[in-house]
């Protein structure tokens, strides 16, 4: 039987919001003490003082973990599950290499933002499971694959 106290974090927490802020917080300690301020002292400190930006990425996180998880279970054995994760934050695909053994490909269009993911991997690279990539970059209208495949993407 659940107390009340369950009862009270089951509904409060119904995301695993300190399962992902945690890793997020110590993904900036990590950035912090292995590579102290190159991503500059305002970056560097807003890991630690704010490592999710919004609460709203919390249930996106849950969900999105949540079936990629279920995937992976239920993929062929030695069969390598690959993500393609186009422009969102990053900590959610570094949170994804770190748990599990796939392989995730990190895209934006911003290439500082994928840069800043690489720093950020670099923490915490030694105690991985997953492997992660960062190849792609996104440049204008059209985004470059492996194996020179190509999709364009043309605005109006």
């Amino acid at each position: 039987m659940c107390s009340k106290a369950d009862d009270m974090r089951v509904k409060f927490f119904q995301y695993d919001e300190l399962r992902f802020y945690g890793f997020a917080l110590s993904l900036g300690v990590k950035n912090l003490l292995r590579n102290r301020f190159r991503l500059g002292p305002k970056k560097t400190i807003g890991k630690i003082t704010q490592p999710i930006n919004s609460y709203t990425r919390f249930p996106e996180y849950y969900y999105m973990n949540k079936i990629i998880a279920d995937r992976i279970s239920s993929s062929v054995p030695r069969r390598v599950t690959r993500v393609l994760d186009i422009g969102s934050p990053k900590c959610f695909g570094l949170y994804l290499a770190y748990h599990f053994d796939i392989e995730i490909h990190l895209t934006d269009i911003d290439p500082p933002s994928v840069e800043e993911a690489e720093v950020l991997w670099n923490a915490i690279k030694p105690a991985r499971e997953g492997k992660q990539f960062f190849p792609f970059r996104m440049s204008g209208h059209q985004i470059t694959l492996k194996r020179n495949l190509t999709s364009s993407i043309r605005c109006p």
